[in-house]
């Protein structure tokens, strides 16, 4: 009787030995807070006095996560004037792997509201962004066009 219960407890522990547990999705609460690599030479010039504030609200750091917390990103607007700003855009590493986080400076073109349109800012080529300030000018609201492609984040202002 012994012998014949050891043959059906070893069939059932390799099974359950050799399987692989679910994964689980950690709770927001679970989640770790990803890093987002961020040049050391940041340095925010305060815009002219005499810049439009709507333009000139755009310059600090900015943080939020694409697709309602998928990749976290940071924006930062180093120096601005009424045609351009330099920027640095930097993100997190993908959620699944499917690329590293980092970060690229560029020259954004800077772009006035309008009647029916806010202040915006517009960098990037084989994926092109779009800023636009919030009319209380707390939030700035992104557009990422790649291809088909169109994701979009919420970005808040960030402490220095």
């Amino acid at each position: 009787m012994k012998r014949n219960q050891v043959w059906i407890l070893l069939p059932f522990l390799l099974i359950v030995g050799c399987t692989k547990p679910e994964p689980t999705v950690p709770t927001p609460s679970e989640k770790l807070e990803p890093t987002i690599p961020f040049p050391e030479s940041i340095k925010i010039i305060l815009p002219s006095a005499d810049l439009d504030p709507e333009i000139a609200a755009f310059s600090g750091i900015w943080e939020g996560s694409w697709g309602g917390g998928f990749l976290p990103s940071r924006l930062a607007v180093e120096k601005i004037d009424s045609d351009k700003a330099q920027v640095v855009y930097a993100w997190a590493d993908h959620p699944y792997g499917d690329f590293k986080g980092g970060w690229q400076r560029f020259i954004a073109g800077v772009y006035p509201g309008g009647e029916r349109e806010f202040a915006r800012l517009e960098f990037g080529t084989a994926v092109h962004f779009t800023f636009s300030m919030d009319p209380n000018l707390q939030k700035i609201y992104g557009v990422r066009e790649a291809g088909q492609e169109r994701h979009i984040v919420t970005m808040t202002r960030k402490n220095p």
